[in-house]
């Protein structure tokens, strides 16, 4: 297996830019079906450059998205520290699967992301109301999945 580049500046850019996505301004009806770009260019980074972006640097990206998303601090912290933890334990079998396996497994960790999420959110007091359109980004993110991948590994090998 070939060694995996990593750069700082390549990492922090992608995180920046998935920010930016994450926050930009979309139609009313189209807001409920934004994917979670912070939440792929994560598990993008967890899955190729297992040994320079972990369970630490999932913690505090978490942070940084509960301080730009103005919710709870330490929420999605821990949301992202657990489900770093468990693409660490699957990186080397996930790495290997197709693109469209890929996908449908970012799918599952992403409506694990948002069970986790709201069941947090829950047990400190503030409910959110989990109906069936609360998994739309989770859809909608395992949709974007392989253009996530192919965008950055062309950054990555810049």
């Amino acid at each position: 297996m070939r060694a995996v580049h990593f750069s700082l500046p390549i990492f922090l850019l992608s995180v920046l830019l998935a920010s930016v996505l994450d926050l930009l301004r979309l139609p009313t009806e189209l807001m409920a079906f934004r994917p979670h770009f912070v939440t792929l260019v994560l598990i993008y980074w967890l899955l190729f450059v297992p040994t320079r972006v972990g369970v630490c640097a999932a913690w505090l990206l978490g942070l940084w998205v509960d301080a730009l998303q103005g919710d709870v601090l330490g929420v999605h912290a821990t949301v992202f520290a657990l489900l770093s933890y468990g693409v660490y334990l699957l990186h080397r079998r996930l790495r290997v699967f197709p693109m469209w396996q890929q996908a449908a497994v970012m799918g599952f960790l992403l409506v694990l992301e948002r069970i986790m999420t709201s069941t947090l959110l829950d047990l400190i007091g503030r409910s959110v109301t989990a109906s069936f359109t609360y998994y739309w980004p989770a859809l909608t993110s395992a949709l974007v999945w392989p253009l996530c991948v192919n965008v950055l590994n062309r950054w990555r090998r810049v």
